[in-house]
């Protein structure tokens, strides 16, 4: 997914919590193994991040793509547009609220795609630009 939404003016960040090294790890080594001209990519990564501090990284997100848990209801809460896969839970009971697009059971990557798109397209018609000192001051507590 993130090789089909790639473009320069992208930014991928991977939130990691204890239990996410391990994935993380296997899907850096995928993005940057699966062919040299996706060394390119502009990746970073959150870890293990205060609640405050990762909350206010979310609500600068242009799109925020995750699964039924706790980072997906909290980038909804905090107004991100969210993309959620719901693959074996119920979103009309445990699905976030807010600006959230929901897809169910086994989507293909194109279909993720096709829908981070519209949303990105969207996002981009109503959000205000940011500045790098606006992300600064908003995203680091003091």
């Amino acid at each position: 997914l993130i090789h089909a939404l790639d473009r320069p003016d992208r930014l991928f960040l991977l939130i990691e919590g204890p239990a996410d090294r391990d994935s993380v790890e296997q899907l850096l080594e995928l993005c940057v193994h699966r062919d040299r001209a996706y060394t390119q990519l502009r990746l970073a990564r959150l870890r293990n991040a205060p609640l405050p501090h990762l909350a206010a990284v979310l609500a600068r997100c242009h799109l925020f793509i995750g699964n039924d848990s706790g980072v997906t209801h909290l980038a909804a809460s905090v107004g991100a547009p969210v993309v959620a896969l719901f693959i074996a839970t119920d979103p009309a009971r445990w699905g976030p609220r807010g600006r959230v697009h929901i897809l169910q059971g086994d989507p293909s990557v194109e279909e993720v795609r096709a829908l981070c798109e519209r949303v990105l397209e969207a996002t981009a018609l109503t959000r205000r630009p940011q500045s790098r000192t606006d992300l600064t001051r908003s995203s680091c507590p003091r």
